[in-house]
């Protein structure tokens, strides 16, 4: 389905094109659907006169159309990406190692050339040798008609690895409660992405820039 098709209802009442795009603080916009055509769930090809981009594994190995792994960015021009962050040298040379600036961000890439976003990387969440997508388990729940929004994260659980904490903030008044909402989950998740743990929040803690301060949610007394 090309672009055309999908952005008509918003053309036709707006006047306006959509576009999707691959943005940070660091590198600004580095892929877009404008540098080709548009594909449902893409942000696009990388912009080629500004960075040249990948996606790599663990070891830093180059992967395969198809295969998730981080994206990587290298700027084909002077300025165009920060050149590290204050105070941190570490930090600094981490996310530059290899000659390639590291996102934290878990894509994959079809054989055109095309990003998917998949997650942040540091938001994984490893249940009983399966990776899950905080993202993704967010956006289901957030179909909820009484969910205003919602934060996953994992909790050590006493098996291994991990278990999912969802953290829940529901419409005022509308009487949410803790198995209606799990039954919503078991019937849209697969089994090892519905939650052990719920807690109701009157509100998610933000940064400065308005993104949900996970680090800041009580990981502890999980139930």
């Amino acid at each position: 389905m090309g672009k055309s098709a999908l952005d008509k209802p918003l053309h036709d009442r707006f006047g306006v094109r959509s576009a999707e795009c691959y943005t940070s603080t660091e590198a600004g916009i580095a892929t877009g659907s404008p540098y080709g055509e548009w594909r449902l769930g893409s942000c696009g090809q990388a912009h080629h006169e500004r960075f040249e981009a990948g996606v790599v594994d663990e070891l830093d190995r180059q992967v395969g159309p198809g295969e998730p792994g981080e994206l990587v960015l290298r700027p084909k021009q002077p300025s165009i990406i920060t050149s590290g962050y204050y105070g941190a040298p570490e930090a600094t040379a981490h996310c530059f190692r290899n000659l390639w600036f590291h996102t934290g961000d878990r894509v994959w890439r079809d054989a055109d050339g095309y990003f998917y976003f998949l997650d942040r990387m540091k938001d994984a969440i490893r249940r009983r040798g399966e990776n899950i997508s905080a993202f993704d388990l967010e956006c289901e729940v957030n179909l909820h008609p009484a969910v205003v929004e919602c934060a996953a994260v994992g909790v050590p659980s006493e098996l291994e690895e991990e278990d999912v904490k969802l953290f829940v903030v529901a419409h005022p008044g509308s009487g949410l409660e803790a198995a209606e909402l799990l039954e919503f989950c078991q019937k849209r998740l697969p089994r090892h992405m519905v939650p052990r743990y719920l807690e109701f929040l009157d509100e998610l803690p933000r940064t400065a820039t308005d993104k949900v301060a996970k680090h800041l949610l009580p990981r502890g007394g999980a139930r």
